[in-house]
Formats: C-alpha cells, sequence, structure tokens
C-alpha cells in the first residue's frame, strides 16, 4: 500500500510529527484553510516543551464545506474550531474522522493555545446536526458513534 494523502484534523505535535516523513515522499499534506498558519506558528511550536515540529508543506487548505477525494473516497470537510482555531472534521462513507474535536465521553483540550470552549461547543452542534449515524474514529482513545456521544456526551448536550 502506498499513502496518497495525508488530512490533518489540526496541527499539534502528536499529530503532524510524522508529515515531514510524507512529504519526502511526496504525499501531499491537507488541513483546514484557518490551520496552516497555526501549525507552523511560535505559540504551536511552543506547546509540549517546544518539541520539533518537523519541516513539511501544506500541499492545500480545506474550506468548510468543500469536497476532495483521496484514494477513491470523497471526504467533505466540516470546520470545528474549538481544539484549535482551524481543526477539521472529515465525513466519508459513513465516518467521521474528528482528531481532538470530540472524543468518547468527551471532548479536546481548549486551555492550550487557539483553543476555545465556546467554539468547540458550537462545533459539536454541527456534528450533532448531521442526519444518521456516524463512526467515529477519534483522535486518541476509543472509537465511538455519534448517536452514541448525543445519548451520552455532556458536551454534545451541552
Amino acid at each position: 500500500m502506498r499513502p496518497v494523502a495525508v488530512l490533518l484534523t489540526h496541527g499539534h505535535f502528536d499529530n503532524v510529527s510524522g508529515c515531514g516523513l510524507f512529504h519526502l515522499k511526496d504525499v501531499p499534506v491537507y488541513c483546514g484553510e484557518k490551520e496552516k498558519d497555526y501549525i507552523f506558528s511560535a505559540a504551536n511550536r511552543s506547546l509540549f516543551g517546544g518539541v520539533y515540529i518537523p519541516e513539511f508543506e501544506i500541499y492545500r487548505t480545506l474550506k468548510d464545506g468543500e469536497k476532495m477525494t483521496a484514494g477513491g473516497i470523497e471526504f467533505e470537510v466540516i470546520a470545528t474550531p474549538g481544539h484549535t482555531v482551524g481543526g477539521v472534521c472529515y465525513k466519508a462513507e459513513g465516518c467521521l474522522f474528528t482528531g481532538d474535536t470530540l472524543f468518547r465521553g468527551n471532548i479536546g483540550r481548549t486551555d492550550l493555545a487557539g483553543g476555545d470552549f465556546g467554539a468547540i461547543i458550537a462545533s459539536l452542534k454541527k456534528l450533532d446536526a448531521l442526519d444518521g449515524n456516524f463512526k467515529i474514529y477519534c483522535g486518541h482513545e476509543e472509537d465511538t458513534t455519534l448517536d452514541y456521544e448525543r445519548a451520552n456526551n455532556k458536551y454534545v448536550k451541552y
């Protein structure tokens, strides 16, 4: 198998640290349009003890509602700021890739640079308003479903 794209949900070190290797192999890296500047900002670089963020380029930024195809799969971009200023989720084939916006029973931190509690609650309302149940692949921890989060996650019900 050969990767054809990297779709970043947000730009924290633990999510972008491998992008340099993909970049060297000419695999395009995408992110939300409002996240690109944040990824390489001093504020982001100072998080997590000032860890090194590898050099790579963003091939293209993606807008809320935009659709793009990678590996024969169509992804819809959903802007979900709150964990970071320009975080996004991706919807594809009955799945949601939420990064650190939504976890099983919880949400991503909003106390780091670019975080905003009010914004993440608004983002969760966007996800809650989606028609149907989706399998959710989170950035950390256990996967879940949108129906489970609607029924059990206090932040989705906020």
